[in-house]
């Protein structure tokens, strides 16, 4: 039964049917849920809620033959039949009672979804084609991972969907397309960096919103950070159930849907606040690089910023009837995501050379190869490890790059991938030895070893 039509009748002195509204009782809140005369659902704390029972005629004095009051068995009639596990908004959910394992659900309100229109689109189309001209492919890829998340928001399906980075030079318009985006996602959004980032343990306001949206102002390159960052993205585009965690409650398991998007300035020193790119994430995150938009309206005034915000929202129920009717290419479809991730080459390629394996490289050279020495290095992960962070002149960078124990073998191995002729692996009973060739002996064999 819908939380909108959850009623019960009784019979008045006349026989008339009355409607008496269900309350429900929120037991992580201690709160009750009342719905008012505009359909909107209040929370109260017990006091507040007796003097609502009082309005009804409910009585709180104790009479002789009953030890309870009305007041009072109304309320434990709410604990005991009307339970909820959570109430509030939910990402993903329309308003309503909901029945899930971890128990009971009210919705208090749902996204704001446009309904598809026909009509035109072009200034969108505009819009989006120069934002994303940088390669034929990103405009189809873009509009899958939008087809996608409507759909299922639509069909109340929380299918995972990839996270959408966005790198272009500022003021090109990848805020802006960020902004239409929540609008196609209901007209909700939260901003869960800190969360991601391992600064919090708190993130109740992120189960409200059904767009999280990260902007390259906030974010710190930090490798820590960006692991925690990494770790997250694997979360929530891996996992339907996500962990809510609110101040001094219990933790609660819930469905809800999420999509992220991340926008950075397309500088070295921005792109570091994505996390390292790995085998693992890869297929989680889509790399698309943004150039200067064309928009429908000057932008320098507040008066034509937001005649263009009007002029393209109109245009948005025509582009989610497009989207609804259109199809994705074969060539672009994903069983798991619906559409395949897509990682533009410079932004790639600018990341392999920020990412932490590629620093041990730089460390390696300058503590092994330095000067005039070409000498073929042997030893074990550790023994390198314990060589770099002792270091007179890399010991403190290889410190922090280095955090765990097992940082070192996990960089060489993706070194080996990337460069077999350097980085060779060899398999011991006791341990692995790993052999690294100096920069300018790279591919050639037979040098001199320690």
């Amino acid at each position: 039964m819908n939380a909108l039509e959850a009623i019960t009748r009784t019979a008045d002195a006349t026989g008339a049917a009355v409607k008496k509204p269900l309350d429900y009782y929120d037991a992580n809140r201690k709160e009750y849920l009342v719905r008012n005369s505009e359909d909107v659902w209040l929370q109260f704390t017990e006091t507040q809620y007796k003097r609502i029972l009082r309005g009804r005629g409910l009585s709180g004095t104790l009479s002789k033959d009953d030890p309870v009051s009305e007041q009072d068995r109304a309320i434990l009639e709410a604990q005991d039949k009307r339970a909820l596990v959570y109430s509030g908004l939910l990402a993903g959910w329309s308003a309503g009672v909901q029945e899930i394992p971890a128990g009971r659900l009210l919705i208090t309100r749902g996204p704001l979804l446009i309904e598809p229109a026909s009509g035109e689109w072009s200034n969108v189309r505009l819009f989006l084609g120069s934002l994303l001209a940088a390669d034929a492919v990103q405009i189809p890829v873009a509009y899958g991972w939008l087809k996608v998340a409507i759909e299922a928001l639509r069909a109340g399906n929380f299918r995972p969907g990839q996270v959408l980075a966005i790198a272009g030079p500022r003021n090109c318009g990848k805020s802006l397309f960020q902004k239409l985006i929540t609008v196609l996602f209901g007209n909700r959004f939260s901003r869960p960096y800190a969360f991601m980032a391992g600064r919090t343990e708190f993130n109740k306001d992120l189960f409200e919103a059904e767009h999280l949206i990260v902007e390259d102002d906030v974010p710190s390159t930090r490798l820590e950070d960006r692991r925690n960052f990494g770790a997250k993205i694997k979360e929530i585009t891996a996992n339907e159930g996500q962990r809510l965690h609110a101040k001094h409650r219990d933790a609660l398991l819930l469905p809800v849907f999420w999509r992220l998007s991340v926008s950075v300035n397309d500088e070295p020193e921005n792109l570091m606040i994505l996390p390292p790119m790995d085998e693992s994430l890869a297929d989680k995150i889509t790399l698309l690089k943004a150039g200067p938009a064309v928009l429908p309206c000057e932008t320098e005034t507040a008066e034509g910023r937001a005649r263009c915000w009007r002029t393209l929202t109109a245009e948005l129920p025509a582009l989610v009837a497009h989207l609804l009717a259109w199809q994705i290419p074969d060539a672009l479809r994903s069983q798991r995501y619906g559409v395949r991730e897509f990682h533009h080459p410079d932004i790639l390629r600018t990341l392999a050379e920020l990412s932490p394996e590629s620093k041990l490289a730089e460390l390696i050279d300058a503590e092994l190869f330095s000067g005039l020495n070409v000498c073929v290095w042997t030893g074990s992960a550790t023994e390198l490890e314990r060589r770099l962070t002792t270091s007179n002149q890399i010991g403190y960078d290889a410190r922090r790059l280095l955090p765990y124990n097992t940082a070192c073998g996990v960089y060489l191995s993706r070194l080996a991938l990337k460069y077999p002729d350097r980085y060779r692996r060899t398999k011991h009973t006791t341990a692995n030895v790993w052999t690294i060739q100096p920069p300018l002996m790279e591919g050639l064999e037979g040098a001199r070893a320690f």
